[in-house]
């Protein structure tokens, strides 16, 4: 492809400034705004100035462009001082601002809006969706259901330290449901979750539990006690024998402050203890 012809003389406008320009091509606007695209038409006796305007038929139909020289490069810009939409353009996508002039073009890398930015309105539903870089792997969408009043449900992160991506993990299933807990703190530091209905709210337990397994046993009597700063004199105390020397059942287990007392049918001897403690 390549400028077919051109003209500038005109009857009657013979030393107007700046001069009009009017190009016949074959070629795009992408190709036509390349640099030094007037070269090769100069050299061939194009006789033209910085700052003269071009009325360019182009693949994509009339454009008008500026002529821009810089260093003996003769090119075509788009007017300074002027707006436009940089074509060609596909349907139904965002049109962003391409300069300060107000050149308009689309598919920006990033499309900045300085305030809210709205899917749909009320009565007519509308979801933001995300894509990957791969081809035909799905998307992520944001879908507002109807609220039992006309109330607004927010979503938002609390101040964070880092930076973080929070992954949504699968659920196997077709539907699933995040755990959420009512309130801004509904928890207590080291408790067990319970749930609240079956909706995916959750509470506070209001008790906290911890596991040991194979704790070592010295033997020497029937009654013997356990260290364990976890437990107190109000805690639940759950255990058995794993290993033991001597044949012995357990028969009951006193819980208090930082320890806790197994008595058995008979000294067990060495031998390791499990247990679980709730408090």
């Amino acid at each position: 492809m390549s400028i077919l012809s051109w003209t500038t003389e005109i009857t009657g406008f013979e030393g107007v400034l700046p001069k009009m320009v009017y190009i016949k091509t074959t070629d795009n606007y992408s190709t036509i705004t390349g640099a030094g695209y007037l070269n090769a038409a100069v050299e061939g006796g194009l006789s033209i100035s910085n700052g003269d305007m071009a009325l360019v038929g182009s693949s994509q139909g009339p454009i008008w462009l500026q002529v821009s020289v810089s260093n003996g490069s003769y090119s075509l810009v788009f007017p300074v001082s002027s707006s436009a939409v940089i074509t060609p353009t596909i349907a139904n996508h965002i049109a962003v601002y391409n300069d300060v002039a107000g050149t308009i073009t689309e598919d920006a890398a990033t499309a900045i809006n300085g305030g809210n930015i709205q899917a749909g309105l009320s009565g007519t539903a509308g979801y933001l969706a995300s894509f990957p870089s791969t081809a035909s792997k799905g998307s992520l969408h944001l879908t507002a259901v109807a609220n039992s009043g006309d109330t607004i449900t927010t979503i938002s992160n609390v101040a964070m330290g880092q930076a973080s991506t929070v992954s949504i993990p699968d659920p196997g299933n077709a539907a699933g449901r995040f755990l959420v807990g009512a309130t801004a703190t509904p928890f207590t530091s080291g408790n067990l979750l319970k749930a609240s209905g079956t909706g995916g709210l959750v509470a506070d337990q209001g008790f906290a539990m911890k596991s040991v397994a194979a704790a070592a046993a010295a033997g020497g009597a029937a009654a013997q006690s356990f260290t364990d700063a976890f437990c107190t004199s109000g805690s639940v105390v759950i255990g058995n024998w794993v290993t033991q020397a001597n044949a012995a059942s357990v028969v009951k287990i006193v819980p208090g402050n930082g320890s806790f007392v197994v008595t058995s049918t008979a000294d067990a001897g060495v031998g390791t203890f499990s247990y679980i403690i709730t408090k």
